[in-house]
């Protein structure tokens, strides 16, 4: 059972016809997220260590959510789906402050900023030159 390794509250376990280890990995060619600025966060991260990275099929849309909340920044409305019901960038941020939902937007409003992720998808790899390849658990399940 892989719970204790991932610190989570389900336990996951493997096929018994492949061998499996548990262990840590200094240098991971992959990384798996539950959510899509859990990976974005990690792209931002292995950038700045230098790292070519490729975010698998997440970028874009972190990219136009990243636009919308710039936008309502600037004072303007927004017509993106994740974001039209906000009329400013203030009620944005106490949504994401304050309501246990919209944590997945705090990052776009305080922790990194939505230039900075903006920049950082501009800085993303094609897969096959990539040295680590981002995605979401999602996504990963998607491409089996």
């Amino acid at each position: 059972m892989l719970a204790g390794a991932a610190d989570a509250p389900i336990g996951l376990t493997g096929s018994e016809s492949i061998t499996t280890e548990i262990g840590n990995i200094v240098s991971p060619d992959a990384t798996l997220y539950r959510t899509s600025i859990g990976a974005m966060t990690e792209v931002m991260r292995l950038l700045t260590e230098g790292h070519r990275v490729t975010l698998t099929r997440v970028g874009q849309t972190l990219q136009a959510l990243a636009f919308a909340a710039r936008d309502l920044k600037k004072g303007r409305r927004t017509t993106h789906s994740g974001l039209v019901l906000f009329a400013s960038s203030g009620k944005l941020q106490d949504y994401a402050a304050f309501d246990p939902a919209g944590r997945d937007l705090q990052p776009f409003v305080d922790t990194h900023g939505s230039d900075a992720i903006l920049n950082a998808v501009d800085k993303i790899t094609e897969e096959k030159h990539a040295d680590v390849t981002v995605s979401t658990a999602q996504i990963a399940k998607s491409r089996e």
